[in-house]
């Protein structure tokens, strides 16, 4: 798979424990080409400590970024929205693989009219 413009892309963190994976999540959406974080919580996370973790490079992710109370918020300027879990049991099932969901949803990012969300 060769490489795709993500520029239509954003990630969207939701509920995240501490303010320090939202500057993590801000680093690595910097080294991928993902230029938006919208962060689903009922308050503004320590600003500080986003961006010690962020570093200079990807500070302007954490200063642009966009806080939401709630999913549907976080998810209403997309098109399309792949959605993660970490957590396991019974009623989770994989759904598809990392590497099938981007197959799939490739195509789409390519036509820059169409805005994806990453929902983590």
């Amino acid at each position: 798979m060769g490489a795709t413009r993500l520029d239509n892309v954003g990630l969207i963190l939701v509920g995240p424990r501490y303010p320090e994976n939202i500057g993590a999540a801000a680093r690595i959406a910097y080294n991928f080409g993902i230029p938006e974080l919208t962060v689903v919580a009922n308050r503004e996370p320590d600003r500080e400590r986003m961006l010690k973790m962020a570093t200079h490079k990807a500070g302007h992710l954490i200063t642009g970024m966009r806080r939401v109370e709630t999913t549907a918020e976080a998810a209403s300027p997309y098109h399309f929205i792949v959605a993660t879990t970490a957590r396991q049991g019974r009623q989770r099932v994989r759904m598809q693989t990392p590497r099938a969901v981007m197959e799939e949803i490739r195509p789409l990012a390519l036509v820059s009219k169409n805005r994806i969300g990453l929902m983590f």
